[in-house]
C-alpha cells in the first residue's frame, strides 16, 4: 500500500479508504502562548500554566498539555480530510503521551487503517480504525493513540 503524504486528500467515502493505508501530513507549530492560553483553560497543572513554575519541574521548561497535544492531532486531522463524509465518533483509545511537547516542537502525524467494517446496525457507514502517530520536527514519538470513525459509504 502506498504511503500517502499530500494532504488534503480526496477521500471522502468510506469506499475511499483502504485496509492498511498510510497517511502523513500536518506541521504544526506549538507557541508558548498558545500552550499557556489552553493549560489555563482546560489543564491547569503548573508545569503547563507558568514558564517559572515548569522550571523547577522534572521537565525543566514548560510542557504542553497532553489533551492540547490531542486537540492539534486532531485539527491537523480534520485539515489533512476535509471531504470525508464522517457520521462521528465513537470515541479515541489508547492515548499515549510518550514524551513532553515543547514550545517550538512542529508536529506532524502519521496514521494508518487497522480496521475496516460496514456497519450491519446502520448499512450507510463504515466504521474505520486508525493508528496515530504524533512526532516532532526531529521525528521523536510525542503521542500515539486509535481513533475511531464512521464514515459513510458511497450512496
Amino acid at each position: 500500500m502506498p504511503l500517502l503524504k499530500n494532504p488534503p486528500f480526496p477521500h471522502a467515502y468510506y469506499e475511499d479508504f483502504a485496509l492498511g493505508q498510510v497517511f502523513e501530513y500536518g506541521a504544526h507549530e506549538m507557541r508558548e502562548a498558545d500552550m499557556l492560553r489552553f493549560a489555563r483553560e482546560f489543564d491547569p497543572e503548573p508545569f503547563h500554566v507558568s514558564v517559572e513554575s515548569a522550571k523547577a519541574s522534572v521537565f525543566g521548561r514548560l510542557i504542553a498539555s497532553g489533551p492540547h497535544t490531542a486537540a492539534v492531532w486532531r485539527r491537523m486531522n480534520h485539515d489533512a480530510f476535509p471531504h470525508v463524509r464522517s457520521g462521528a465518533s465513537p470515541g479515541w483509545d489508547e492515548i499515549r503521551w510518550k514524551a513532553p511537547v515543547f514550545a517550538g516542537d512542529i508536529l506532524s502525524c502519521r496514521s494508518e487503517i487497522k480496521t475496516m467494517r460496514v456497519l450491519n446496525s446502520r448499512p450507510a457507514y463504515g466504521f474505520v480504525s486508525w493508528t496515530h502517530e504524533t512526532r516532532n520536527q526531529s521525528g521523536e514519538l510525542k503521542m500515539t493513540h486509535t481513533a475511531l470513525f464512521l464514515v459513510e459509504r458511497r450512496p
